[in-house]
């Protein structure tokens, strides 16, 4: 018997809550790389043995408490990671908080250097056809099936990025019971994968990506139908997930598959030594 096709049916919402609902994943995504500690200023993560992964040791929600100094909460902040033997790497504000909350927060890490790098933010907004023709020799499987085709794969993304502490990063979200991540094998060799995150009604797609060799064979489109399966059988109210804008080619599925961009994503990153 035909299974019955599963459609995707997304809800509205303004671009300022999608841009909250976005934060929201964005601190779920965190707690399984770094110890969350509660700031004056905001939410703190570190995490020593990710040290060099800067979304393991960084602040989230950042904002002005009424009265307060900035630099002296800065400097709070740089002691309680040095006491943690990492780096405070980023900064992100408060999506809610005024615009004179955060405005000294922003100007007072520039001084310091920081520098504004920023994503795009992408909400599904129509149906998807989730129906893909894939090659014989490819199969999709959970990534809690093969560890060690997970971890094969998180090196290889690991080492195409320059950071070996990324596999470790990627690893650590498998604890997660909130997080499906899928893993396509060719022929018995990992060549993408993809996951999504679930925080309540919201659906996360992260993680996105297809080894060099496997590029421009479609890869991406079928494991981001995949993952768009995941979240028609959840029944997210939303869906969304993040980009780098200098990602034309990511852009363009993204596009095509119905997703289009609400807002950005903004850090302020410390200048490496």
């Amino acid at each position: 018997m035909d299974l019955p096709v599963i459609k995707i049916k997304p809800a509205a919402a303004s671009d300022a809550d999608l841009a909250r609902f976005f934060h929201k994943t964005e601190v779920a995504w965190t707690q399984h790389l770094g110890e969350e500690r509660e700031l004056d200023i905001g939410l703190a993560y570190s995490n020593a043995a990710l040290a060099r992964v800067h979304h393991a040791n960084r602040i989230l929600g950042a904002m002005l408490p009424p009265g307060a100094d900035v630099d002296a909460l800065l400097d709070e902040v740089d002691s309680h990671f040095r006491s943690a033997g990492v780096t405070c790497w980023r900064w992100s504000m408060n999506p809610s908080a005024a615009p004179d909350q955060t405005r000294p927060i922003i100007d007072a890490l520039e001084r310091r250097s920081h520098t504004r790098t920023s994503l795009d933010l992408m909400h599904l907004t129509q149906s998807v056809d989730l129906r893909f023709e894939s090659p014989n020799d490819l199969q999709v499987i959970p990534a809690r099936a093969s560890y060690r085709h997970t971890r094969e794969f998180s090196e290889l993304a690991a080492a195409e990025a320059g950071e070996p502490q990324f596999a470790d990063a990627s690893m650590a979200h498998m604890d997660d019971p909130h997080y499906d991540l899928l893993i396509a094998l060719q022929a018995g060799v990992p060549v993408a994968r993809g996951g999504v995150l679930t925080a309540g009604d919201i659906g996360l797609i992260e993680d996105i990506y297809v080894a060099a060799a496997a590029r421009g064979r479609g890869l991406g489109r079928l494991i981001m139908l995949r993952c768009l399966e995941i979240c028609a059988r959840s029944l997210f109210r939303h869906i969304i997930l993040s980009v780098a804008p200098q990602n034309t080619t990511a852009i363009a599925l993204y596009h095509k598959l119905g997703f289009r961009k609400f807002g950005e994503f903004v850090e302020w990153v410390r200048p490496k030594a």
